[in-house]
């Protein structure tokens, strides 16, 4: 299934950006889940559907030693090897598919991925059988996205809409919390974040998505092009406003599900 979003230069800047906007509530996600739980020496950490690799080299820092990124995009790929940082390295793959290359592994990680995927549940469940015995599956979802700008919401309509045209879901975080335990496998942590995103930043995200998303013909059918026209021009006003003002925030599911020994 092509990624709504695309994977070509625009996209890696927003997943860029999006890395950013994110990093502090992942890097806390992460940085408690490895308190509580240290991971044993040399272990195998996989990063699904990395993209660019910003999450590849966050949980390279974050863990303390090498991790694993895979994706199904050569764009991507390209991109995050280029950068050819110390500790990560990069697969080609397609993570809805098991087995995973590289595993089984003691920890895996997945943020903003599982909402493009078909059957986001039974995906999940299939990531579990990748884990090591007392390995780890952590996940960053949307539960819901709020804001008084109707700019914003009138473009997290048509993103809506058109995920939903290809039988994928936005907002998956409180169906992923709902998952009962199986396959050996319990809900180690179920939280929700919020996190406040300046109105510029969540601006520049969504003007970068908005050509790729334009294309799509769940929007072509449903969205006439002034209105496209018109709703561009808003995002890259509210993009370059940069004055710290906030009206919108993000509530991200964050899940771990460990795989018992």
């Amino acid at each position: 299934m092509k990624y709504l979003f695309g994977d070509n230069e625009r996209a890696a800047q927003r997943l860029e950006l999006l890395a950013r906007v994110f990093k502090g509530s992942t890097c806390s996600f992460v940085h408690d889940q490895l308190l509580a739980h240290p991971l044993r020496h040399d272990p195998r950490v996989i990063d699904l559907g990395c993209g660019p690799g910003c999450t590849t080299r966050l949980l390279a820092d974050l863990c303390g030693s090498p991790v694993i990124g895979l994706d199904n995009s050569d764009v991507f790929l390209w991109e995050a090897r280029r950068l050819n940082p110390q500790r990560v390295s990069f697969r080609h793959h397609d993570v809805s598919k098991t087995p995973l290359a590289a595993a089984p592994a003691d920890l895996m990680f997945a943020r903003l991925v599982l909402c493009h995927l078909q059957d986001p549940e039974a995906i999940a469940r299939s990531w579990w059988s990748q884990l090591e015995p007392g390995g780890r599956l952590m996940v960053e979802e949307v539960d819901s996205i709020d804001s008084r700008d109707e700019v914003f919401t009138a473009y997290l309509t048509i993103v809506e809409d058109a995920l939903r045209h290809q039988q994928t879901e936005l907002y998956i975080g409180a169906a992923l919390a709902a998952l009962d335990g199986g396959h050996g496998v319990e809900t180690a942590s179920s939280t929700v974040t919020r996190v406040a995103v300046t109105n510029s930043d969540a601006a520049m995200m969504f003007s970068l998505n908005l050509p790729t998303l334009r294309q799509s013909e769940a929007v072509r059918e449903t969205v006439d092009e002034t209105t496209l026209d018109e709703l561009q021009n808003d995002l890259d006003l509210r993009a370059y406003t940069r004055n710290g003002v906030s009206d919108i925030t993000w509530h991200l599911r964050q899940i771990t599900w460990r795989r018992r020994a």
